[in-house]
């Protein structure tokens, strides 16, 4: 018992006379798009540098895991993005969940187009049949 006290006080007064973590200059550094909030991330199941960002600004991709990024929005109707599913049969088909409905891209998300079936509201995921995008 007298072990585990002494124990623990040593824990504490290293934990009170530890400088707290903080982000600054060479400590942290941003890589993602355009910053703001990230809704989610998909990777390409084929090939792991492939990478899609919904953010509230649209649909960003990096074709180099993520070091770089550009904007890959073209087409869908506002700018907000809740979600993305990429196809695990053709990853050349990604899904977009946005406010407006459901957008699809079948050539990587350089362009998005709202399906033959329309899916209205405001979905806040999405996913594909793994056999059938």
């Amino acid at each position: 018992m007298r072990r585990t006290v002494v124990s623990s006080l040593l824990l504490l007064a290293a934990c009170l006379t530890t400088p707290p973590a903080r982000a600054g200059v060479n400590i942290w550094t941003p890589i993602g798009p355009d910053g703001g909030r990230i809704e989610t991330l998909e990777v390409s199941p084929r090939n792991g540098q492939v990478v899609f960002a919904a953010t509230r600004g649209g649909v960003y991709k990096s074709t180099n895991g993520g070091l770089t990024w550009s904007w890959s929005g073209r087409g869908l109707q506002g700018n907000g993005v809740n979600d993305l599913a990429v196809a695990p049969s053709n990853p050349a088909v990604v899904y977009a969940a946005t406010p407006y409905g459901v957008y699809i891209s079948r050539n990587g998300g350089e362009t998005w187009r709202a399906p033959e079936r329309w899916i209205l509201g405001n979905p806040l995921s999405v996913a594909v049949d793994p056999r059938n995008a």
